[in-house]
């Protein structure tokens, strides 16, 4: 069946050096390099979880460790070569959790957000003017949620498409009419890219949202959402 998955994998506690270490150096140069940039052992840990497990799924699926993940030059991991796989794969993570979405065709990109305070008139740089108004009309204590959910979906867009943060948020968005109808479709005057997207947005425990888009709606038809113990990935 043609469809996508989430995992959701837990931070933990702190891995010990040694042991991080190890499982660093089974990482290619430019992986280690990337992920040693970061300062914190959080950011080490999340990505470092994240490559591992997207390792250890295609070793399983195709039988082989002959394979490559390699990254766009804006950073879009991929799977090489690509005639391996007919799917897509994707990141993120927030807090303690680290998200890994795979399709088994077509493009997918994922988002994850803890729910917290922020300054909500960041909207007027990343909403639409349509998403502005909508948002004002909405009792103060659901605008964080809609904020969110925003949020993930468009980060989640320009994952699918690979642009990632070069695209300004306030020049895509969403159709308010539609989404006041339980519907989310995309208004993309940017034009960043062409096509047509689909998107699906969901709660994890009460204070995660989690965007997905896809090129391929067969992808959120049968979307599944799964959590598994970090030592998995090892």
């Amino acid at each position: 069946m043609k469809n996508a998955k989430l995992i959701i994998i837990p931070l933990g506690n702190r891995l010990e050096n040694t042991f991080l270490t190890r499982k660093l150096n089974s990482l290619p140069k430019y992986e280690r390099d990337k992920i040693s940039a970061y300062h914190n052992w959080e950011d080490k840990q999340r990505s470092l979880l994240a490559q591992l497990y997207i390792r250890k799924y295609f070793t399983e699926l195709l039988n082989t460790t002959n394979f490559l993940i390699e990254r766009t030059e804006k950073g879009r991991p991929y799977l090489s070569p690509p005639q391996l796989f007919n799917g897509d794969f994707n990141f993120s993570h927030s807090s303690d959790k680290i998200l890994c979405g795979i399709s088994t065709h077509g493009k997918i990109g994922v988002d994850i957000e803890k729910k917290h305070l922020i300054d909500l008139s960041i909207t007027k740089y990343c909403f639409t003017r349509e998403e502005v108004l909508y948002y004002k009309d909405l009792r103060f204590e659901e605008r964080l949620s809609f904020f969110f959910k925003i949020w993930t979906l468009k980060e989640a867009f320009v994952k699918t498409t690979g642009e990632g943060m070069s695209v300004h948020f306030s020049d895509f968005g969403f159709d308010m009419d539609n989404w006041g109808k339980g519907k989310i479709t995309l208004r993309n005057k940017s034009k960043v890219s062409t096509g047509t997207f689909h998107f699906k947005s969901l709660k994890f425990h009460n204070n995660f949202f989690i965007g997905v888009c896809s090129n391929k709606i067969e992808n959120l038809n049968h979307i599944k959402l799964q959590t598994i113990d970090r030592f998995k990935v090892f």
